[in-house]
């Protein structure tokens, strides 16, 4: 609690993006190729976005791109593909 301002911060753990069927894109990482960046996520109807305001669900992704309309691909780790 912050005893200036009366305010009270609370984290609460956010679940993998990539545990919601179909939301995450395979991707190996044999090419020597890097993740892309860790964010939090607002996913509506298989969409995702960046979060700014979310009307969905928030989602944590492990290795997400922004694309160039502005929604987020975020990739799971395949072994060997």
């Amino acid at each position: 609690m912050d005893p200036v301002l009366q305010l009270v911060v609370a984290y609460v753990p956010l679940e993998n993006a990539c545990s919601v069927e179909g939301l995450c894109s395979p991707k190996s990482y044999d090419d020597g190729t890097s993740g892309g960046t860790e964010q939090t996520i607002c996913c509506i109807n298989g969409v995702c976005w960046p979060v700014y305001d979310c009307g969905g669900t928030l989602l944590w992704c492990v290795d997400g791109v922004c694309n160039e309309d502005g929604t987020v691909t975020c990739f799971e780790y395949v072994e060997g593909e």
